[in-house]
């Protein structure tokens, strides 16, 4: 998110990395994309840092993120936090932060048993830390209607999710 945003990562002097290891608040990190009308919680390589120095925090290095970013949540609209496909402390992080989790997920049966794991993952999460995070909804991407397998794998999404699968 923060490449895709325009903003150079080698150059960022403070990021979601210092706003979880408690060095700096969300609002001294956040930046105004240029042209583009939101604002950026930048991530870097930093992230993997954080990740190491996360695991060895005593108790309450899951919600790190929610903390922090309470102070300005009444500021806006909706926040968007961008993870990676894995299932470690940061994502761990940021669905004790959410409130609905929103799935991108392409057609195809190895990503169907990625997802399995995502929601038992949700179902934790929801038992330990958040209970009132929802899904909102599954994002089928690079959905090509015209292959027999990713239309197969759509057809199990909105058999087991119904309208939580985005129509688009």
């Amino acid at each position: 998110a923060t490449m895709g945003s325009g903003v150079d990562k080698a150059q960022l002097e403070r990021s979601t990395c210092d706003v979880l290891l408690g060095e700096c608040s969300v609002a001294d990190a956040t930046l105004r994309t240029d042209n583009a009308g939101y604002d950026l919680l930048p991530g870097n390589q930093d992230l993997t840092a954080a990740e190491v120095q996360l695991l060895q925090a005593p108790a309450g290095r899951e919600l790190r993120l929610k903390a922090a970013l309470q102070p300005v949540r009444a500021a806006y609209d909706v926040i968007v936090i961008d993870c990676p496909p894995a299932l470690n402390i940061l994502t761990l992080n940021a669905l004790a932060a959410a409130d609905s989790l929103l799935i991108p997920m392409q057609c195809e049966y190895y990503a169907l048993e990625g997802l399995s794991d995502l929601l038992a993952t949700v179902e934790q999460v929801r038992a330990a830390i958040n209970p009132s995070l929802a899904i909102e909804g599954i994002l089928r991407t690079m959905f090509d209607p015209r292959n027999n397998l990713a239309n197969d794998v759509a057809s199990q999404l909105i058999e087991h999710f119904g309208d939580k699968v985005f129509r688009t």
